[in-house]
């Protein structure tokens, strides 16, 4: 594989995600029409290059527009139920399970296409959005329908209160142009990442799933590290693209990934990782959670179970997306292995703010050399915990399944 086609075969992604941006550009009266012909004219050359380098995936990209016609109306039901329910049933779910069923789970039924994938990560995100729109918008005066759908189906962001502003009209915005650009070429960096470690014989004999033919912890380290660069590269390039066309449509939105590889804590990681599905999870997960748990145990303890209690959720959620992909596959079968994955994340993030705690007392009454000896320490743990959980994440994202020791203990307990 060369560079053009690893990064042909973005193409399709890209082109995917972008149609209901240049839909919504070409489509308002906003536009001038020297910007839609060149947004059209953009498509039809991304097509060309995808028909020169993938013509078998031309195919994933043709039923598109069915896609998202069939998400539109499920996006106009999420308009309507959200005004004929009480906003103590929409808090409970009701608006987010109906959600559920038509964005995600009936597509996963009757789909069996080869780019199901897509389509069920869209209709994942537009279940969270709905949700979202259900609890802000309820009790207040309605937005248009119009206005509705362009947050469930067109503004990647997943938290109405949080959706960005839109000042101005479309407009050929460079640093968006820009933004699209970098993304695109960013996003080919998984690829890269994995030809990288199929064509390299040091770190291919270590491979990706599995540390039992481990030659060195260094090997190990660098295939982790390699990987979680493809992982952000691919998230990343994504955000880049959402963010670049929604500055083309005229709305300016919060960063998604915040430089998470500066982190200095697990909190802080997970402040930076994903933000907008972050903030979704802290608003109705965390924050109705850690509401309840004050009422019945103290300050702390009550917080570090709505900590662990939102980490199950999102991994529970995570879970479900992933049963509503092998289910579009004909693969279909319950797991909780991100649930499980998540739980650890969130046990690593409580045991560090109460280790920190403890270790703070200890060394702010030190000399200044042993405060930062103890900084050195703690950013070197930080990494080999990091590595860690690459370890126990990375082969459920790519395969959904543990690494094989853990995987085995796995199935022996179901």
């Amino acid at each position: 594989m060369n560079v053009a086609a690893t990064f042909a075969s973005v193409l399709p992604v890209v082109l995917f995600r972008s149609f209901p941006f240049a839909f919504s550009v070409c489509a308002t009266r906003r536009a001038t029409l020297p910007f839609r012909v060149s947004i059209i004219t953009t498509f039809l050359a991304a097509i060309i290059i995808e028909f020169r380098f993938g013509r078998e995936r031309l195919y994933d990209v043709a039923w598109v527009p069915v896609v998202y016609l069939y998400f539109l109306l499920v996006a106009c039901g999420v308009y309507w139920l959200s005004g004929a329910v009480s906003r103590r049933a929409i808090r409970a779910g009701a608006v987010l399970f109906a959600s559920a069923l038509f964005f995600v789970v009936l597509p996963a039924c009757v789909s069996h296409h080869a780019s199901i994938v897509a389509m069920l990560v869209i209709g994942w995100e537009a279940t969270l959005s709905a949700h979202s729109y259900g609890i802000e918008t309820h009790g207040r005066p309605r937005p248009p329908l119009l206005a509705a759908t362009f947050f469930l189906l067109v503004n990647p962001t997943v938290v109405y209160a949080e959706r960005g502003t839109g000042d101005r009209g479309p407009r050929a915005d460079l640093q968006g142009i820009c933004r699209i650009i970098v993304g695109t070429i960013t996003m080919g960096g998984r690829s890269v990442a994995l030809l990288l470690i199929g064509r390299t014989s040091w770190l291919r004999s270590v491979g990706v799933n599995s540390v039992s033919n481990l030659p060195t912890y260094v090997q190990f380290c660098a295939v982790s590290l390699v990987l979680a660069l493809g992982l952000f590269c691919a998230h990343s390039g994504l955000a880049h693209i959402q963010i670049g066309w929604m500055r083309l449509l005229g709305h300016r939105l919060p960063e998604r990934y915040v430089y998470p590889f500066m982190a200095t804590s697990p909190a802080d990681f997970w402040n930076r990782w994903n933000t907008w599905i972050g903030r979704w999870a802290y608003r109705y997960i965390y924050i109705p959670l850690g509401r309840r748990m004050m009422r019945a145990l103290r300050g702390s303890l009550a917080v570090t179970w709505a900590l662990l209690l939102s980490f199950l959720g999102v991994g529970f959620l995570h879970d479900f997306g992933v049963f509503a992909v092998r289910m579009g596959q004909s693969q279909g079968s319950v797991s909780l292995r991100f649930t499980f994955i998540f739980g650890i994340f969130g046990l690593v993030l409580v045991a560090w703010r109460e280790g920190a705690r403890f270790v703070r007392r200890f060394v702010d009454r030190q000399a200044r050399w042993v405060r930062c000896v103890g900084i050195v320490l703690a950013r070197l743990l930080l990494v080999q915990i990091a590595i860690l959980l690459l370890w126990l994440a990375i082969p459920v994202l790519r395969s959904n399944v543990l690494p094989p020791t853990l995987e085995r203990i796995w199935r022996w307990s179901l």
